[in-house]
């Protein structure tokens, strides 16, 4: 009982091996166990039905499917240890078993001899054509024999002929279509790894670019993406791997200050699956992210889903943003420059033109600020008009724009201001200078500012260079006055005694 556990153990660890496919012989002795197992089956089935065979061919038939029997026993257990030559041994004993049961299954040749086609096809398909060549020599030596020493009543040379005619074409058809089919496997094979090269490639260069990198299909199913990707979008692996598109979605809209335009633009690429698109994200996190996106059409030029690149670029944006500044602004007082407020008083001329509206501009210089700078040096002078300047934001409305001009000139737009209102703001702004006492090296120092107003008039309305060039007129009068007040130029001068210089 022990052996035969232990074959049946042995037994099946054969068959797992065999059908692991790790093992290049184990295809070998796969196709020669069953040759032989069949072999043997068949003959113990079709000797019952043997009427004409004696006593002594019936012990033969027996004798010979024991022989096989063990063959399949040897194969299944002491396959791993068989050389190459072993196998072309235990091919060549299977035809000395196919020959004795061809020469003992009656008193003559019977149609057994089918089973060397059996050998033919084995020895083509895994051995080398000169080892088949010498498998199908046994061959026709092993019938040759079986038919000598039968009695074939003359027909042993056709037999023979017949017989292994059909053994040769067998094999040599055969090995025509293993060749082709290992050269189609061959091929395959090169391009499969062609194509995972690729891939590979493909993959590096996605990993290696700055950018993340996202592919879907049509429905808009995730179908690649790249680590960074990832990293920029901080997606968890869980929502990744997950089939809810609508949770991932909802997952990274939920990041963007604008989550609502992000979420109608990928909608309307999922309508036009044609259109390519680029446009920038804004982060609640303060990231800016760059996004590009375009159909991925196949070869034959159907679309078959989008590919989405998002670039960061929050520091370029934030440079940028520094130069735009910096190019709109007065770098000492934060105020906008001369450049910047030349177009808003140009955008709000047309304006008042086109509708009539209303607009004046007021021009401020710092008395005496070259003697300060003489006296006290520049620092001083920087000082004065960096406080000036600070006092003057505090004074005027959110709509109002104020900037310097240069040097000691200051100016502001007074949007829809009529010449009274005008009026009021000039004398509320050089009475507010008047009163203020800039601070520097541990003490104060007191400024006074002469003002001019120029205001849009009607029906004739001034260009910008008009309105600038009225105003300066306007200080200069202000400062020939005495400093320390304003004027208005133009039509309002006359009608307005007011105006005259201050007390101070």
């Amino acid at each position: 009982m022990a052996f035969a556990k232990s074959i049946r153990q042995r037994l099946d660890a054969a068959r797992r091996s065999l059908s692991d496919g790790e093992d290049p012989r184990a295809g070998m002795a796969a196709a020669l166990l069953l040759l032989f197992a069949a072999g043997t089956i068949l003959a113990l089935a079709a000797l019952p039905l043997s009427d004409g065979l004696s006593g002594r061919e019936k012990l033969a038939e027996l004798v010979i499917c024991d022989l096989a029997a063990a063959a399949c026993l040897l194969i299944a257990i002491s396959w791993r240890r068989l050389s190459l030559l072993a196998f072309q041994l235990l091919l060549v004993l299977g035809t000395v078993v196919i020959s004795a049961g061809t020469y003992f299954a009656s008193s003559g040749p019977t149609d057994t001899e089918v089973f060397y086609i059996w050998v033919a096809l084995y020895a083509a398909y895994f051995f080398t054509r000169r080892q088949a060549f010498f498998q199908v020599a046994v061959v026709g030596l092993c019938y040759a024999a079986v038919l000598v020493l039968g009695r074939n009543s003359g027909e042993g040379v056709a037999r023979w002929l017949i017989t292994m005619g059909s053994v040769v074409v067998t094999a040599l058809l055969f090995g025509y279509i293993k060749e082709l089919l290992d050269r189609r496997l061959a091929e395959k094979e090169r391009s499969e790894r062609e194509l995972e090269e690729s891939l590979s490639l493909q993959r590096a260069t996605l990993e290696s670019t700055a950018d993340g990198i996202l592919v879907v299909d049509r429905s808009g199913r995730m179908v690649s993406f790249n680590q960074r990707f990832k990293e920029m979008w901080r997606i968890p692996q869980e929502v990744l791997e997950c089939d809810d598109q609508e949770r991932r979605l909802v997952f990274v809209s939920d990041q963007l200050a604008e989550p609502e335009s992000f979420v109608q633009r990928v909608g309307e690429l999922n309508r036009r699956p044609e259109e390519e698109s680029h446009d920038m994200l804004y982060f609640k996190d303060g990231r800016a992210v760059e996004r590009y996106s375009r159909p991925q059409r196949g070869v034959d030029g159907e679309i078959h889903g989008r590919v989405w690149s998002f670039r960061d670029v929050t520091e370029r944006e934030r440079i940028q943003e520094r130069l735009r500044y910096l190019a709109d602004h007065d770098p000492l007082t934060g105020l906008l420059n001369r450049r910047r407020f030349q177009e808003e008083l140009v955008d709000r001329v047309a304006q008042a033109s086109r509708y009539r509206g209303g607009g004046a501009v007021l021009l401020l210089d710092i008395d005496n600020l070259k003697y300060i700078n003489d006296s006290l040096g520049h620092h001083a002078g920087d000082a004065v008009i960096r406080s000036v300047a600070d006092l003057l934001r505090d004074q005027l409305r959110e709509t109002d724009v104020l900037a310097r001009l240069g040097g000691d000139e200051l100016a502001v737009l007074l949007p829809h201001a009529d010449a009274e209102q005008a009026r009021q703001v000039a004398e509320k702004l050089v009475e507010t200078v008047r009163d203020h006492r800039a601070p520097f090296k541990g003490g104060h120092l007191r400024v006074t500012t002469s003002a001019g107003v120029a205001v849009i008039s009607h029906p004739r309305t001034q260009t910008a260079e008009e309105l600038m060039v009225e105003a300066d007129i306007a200080v200069y009068d202000a400062k020939a006055a005495g400093r320390d007040r304003f004027r208005i130029h133009g039509p309002a001068t006359a009608r307005r005694p007011e105006v005259e210089p201050l007390a101070g």
